[in-house]
């Protein structure tokens, strides 16, 4: 992942793999964390919060909102368990289809373990209730963080989603005053 320092960009200082093997070892990973958000958003557009759960890690934490100071909302964070049921819940009862997809994907590799990464997102859903509810674009963004886990499969430990707009919806400019890099949304910071 790339970062400005000084006026210049620069390779963000974290993981640097030394050796031929370690080099192409991160090559790997980095493609497999790439992986894990293009599966989950697969499973989206199928209605499958089975395949979307089996993308994280059992002690993950999700938020899917951001606290708002102005009406003093707190946004929820998820667990596994309630990730799934808030998944299975918004698929099963209220989407008839939609498409997502998953694009500019920044990844930093703090270790060779564990990972920070932005990517962009777009979404398209048509509801159980339509017309009475009108197709529901969203563009935003994810900040995700992925660690290898003992099968050497990487994982979600920690995503927080961020809406920079919706077209028939109200979320707007979530992804502005964030901290960098990104904070887990167990802390759930803003600056």
């Amino acid at each position: 992942m790339k970062e400005t320092f000084e006026g210049k960009i620069r390779t963000m200082k974290g993981y640097h793999p030394l050796t031929l093997e370690e080099r192409i070892q991160r090559l790997e990973d980095l493609e497999s964390i790439k992986e894990i958000m293009h599966q989950y958003a697969h499973c989206a557009d199928l209605c499958d919060p089975d395949g979307m759960i089996a993308c994280f890690t059992d002690d993950c934490k999700n938020s899917y909102f951001i606290d708002d100071s102005s009406t003093n909302y707190k946004a929820p964070l998820f667990n596994k368990r309630e990730t799934y049921h808030y998944l299975k819940e918004r698929l099963i009862d209220y989407v008839v289809s939609a498409s997502h997809h998953i694009s500019n994907e920044q990844i930093f590799l703090e270790t060779k373990d564990t990972a920070t990464a932005y990517m962009y997102m777009y979404s398209w859903q048509r509801f159980t209730d339509h017309p009475q509810r009108p197709d529901m674009h969203r563009w935003g963004r994810y900040e995700i963080f992925y660690v290898k886990e003992e099968d050497r499969e990487w994982r979600i430990r920690n995503l927080q989603l961020l809406a920079a707009g919706e077209y028939n919806g109200n979320r707007l400019i979530e992804q502005f005053n964030r901290y960098w890099p990104p904070v887990p949304p167990s802390i759930n910071k803003t600056i």
